[in-house]
């Protein structure tokens, strides 16, 4: 049963499928099916199937293995699949910055495991330093933490990618999840991405200046 009744996917989806009747072994269309389950339609027990046909005609790719767990745990919460799945995929690949953030996520949502997930937070940054996303969870993190030099430093570092992303509208190398999530946006949507960091940045000044008047 479809989750969203909108005619216009409903037809892609069904243009997909029958793409695949002509040709069932590609694995870039069947990960788009298993992706277009997932979202728009949140059909995530069907899009599994997909899923698992994939690595059964490529087991050693770690994109499916990463989009596997990547929707178990945005679709179902399923956190130790979705950590199985991700870890078959950096033992594939370990230089994917997009691979250690999903895995900051999940461990993040595991009992006990925050020090262990801000480890792969910070994999995610050194892999890809120009990627705003990790940057924020981290300014976000520090913040928490009460480490106001460090989030004043970072949260700079964020406002220049922000900068030069805004220049450059869509930078030439993008990690597949980004590509992902801009292309699902329709668009990098700078102003959204601005007033994410000026309200992150107010939640840093008004966080020290209580820990200031508590002096």
């Amino acid at each position: 049963m479809i989750g969203r009744d909108n005619k216009n996917d409903v037809k892609e989806l069904e243009n997909l499928k029958k793409k695949l009747k002509n040709d069932p072994k590609n694995v870039e269309l069947i990960l788009r099916i298993a992706r277009f389950l997932c979202e728009p339609f949140h059909e995530i027990d069907e899009a599994l199937i997909f899923f698992d046909e994939a690595i059964s005609i490529v087991p050693r790719n770690p994109d499916v293995f990463f989009w596997k767990a990547y929707f178990l745990y945005l679709e179902k919460f399923d956190y130790v699949e979705s950590k199985k799945n991700l870890e078959k995929a950096i033992s594939i690949d370990s230089k994917r910055s997009e691979f250690y953030f999903l895995m900051f996520y999940i461990l993040f949502n595991l009992d006990n495991k925050e020090k262990e997930a801000l480890k792969y937070l910070l994999k995610s940054i050194e892999l890809e330093p120009g990627w705003l996303s990790p940057i924020s969870q981290y300014v976000s993190i520090l913040i928490n933490q009460n480490e106001f030099e460090k989030a004043r430093k970072e949260m700079n570092v964020a406002y220049k990618i922000l900068s030069n992303r805004y220049k450059k509208k869509i930078p030439t190398e993008m990690n597949i999840l980004e590509k992902y999530h801009i292309e699902l946006a329709g668009g990098f949507d700078y102003e959204f991405e601005k007033n994410s960091l000026d309200r992150l940045n107010i939640k840093l000044e008004e966080k020290i200046k209580t820990e200031n008047r508590s002096r």
